[in-house]
């Protein structure tokens, strides 16, 4: 892997921080990198590719994103009422 800010070979896969985070990690391939080098610290594709994550746990996460998106829609329209 490559740092995208200084080109430094110098990275390493860092862990989530927030709910947030491992949330995006769970449905995506790209997982979070840091640089020894400069700090940064971003998301940047997998260089194995592949999703270590079982089916079922993906659609249970999908389910609670559309439970979560449901619930902020439903707040806001009691909101604007």
């Amino acid at each position: 892997m490559i740092c995208p800010k200084c080109s430094s070979e110098n990275i390493h896969r860092s862990r989530h921080r927030s709910r947030w985070e491992s949330l995006r990690k769970s449905l995506s391939t790209k997982r979070i990198y840091r640089c020894h080098d400069c700090s940064w610290r971003g998301w940047l594709e997998s260089s194995s590719g592949k999703k270590n994550v079982s089916p079922q746990h993906r659609v249970i996460t999908y389910v609670m994103v559309i439970i979560i998106a449901l619930f902020a829609v439903w707040m806001l329209t009691i909101y604007l009422q």
